[in-house]
């Protein structure tokens, strides 16, 4: 098994939008790491600021719920809220 990673969500939004500077290491990256079995541990926001980031930045509400959807069932996902112990991780 591979350590589990934590991935931003500009990381999400940059593979997922060709227009984005950093758009083909990003998408190179979330490839490389689906194609794994690498554990991806993040912040239950992730979710709604791929979402937001996407229907801001697209103009697209729907695709941004739709993109968010997709990202929560990667099968090697796991969401965790945000809480006071994860904001002093944060902090740290």
């Amino acid at each position: 098994m591979n350590s589990p990673v934590t991935i931003d969500a500009s990381v999400f939004v940059s593979a997922f939008t060709p227009i984005e500077p950093a758009h083909a290491a990003s998408r190179a990256f979330m490839v490389s790491i689906r194609a794994t079995d690498t554990p991806i541990i993040v912040p239950a926001l992730l979710l709604p600021e791929i979402a937001a980031a996407l229907a801001r930045g697209q103009g697209k509400p729907e695709l941004g719920v739709a993109f968010a959807n997709e990202v929560a069932s990667f099968p090697n996902l796991t969401l965790i809220a945000v809480d006071e112990s994860l904001a002093r991780l944060a902090a740290a």
